[in-house]
């Protein structure tokens, strides 16, 4: 579970620090934004592989 936090995070500050060199007007929204979506994407793929090694405990 530790994934998708991280991720999340690092793409956060990744963002806030793109959107500030590219002058956006809201450096915060647009990296929280992009961030959160990032995170939701890592989780659903940590869910995903999750439940493939459940299914298929023998590979």
């Amino acid at each position: 579970m530790k994934v998708p936090v991280v991720t999340g995070i690092t793409a956060f500050v990744f963002f806030l620090v793109l959107f500030i060199i590219i002058d956006s007007p809201l450096p915060l929204v647009g990296a929280l934004f992009v961030a959160v979506f990032i995170s939701e994407i890592a989780f659903y793929h940590y869910i995903a592989q999750k439940r493939a090694r459940l299914r298929h405990p023998s590979d």
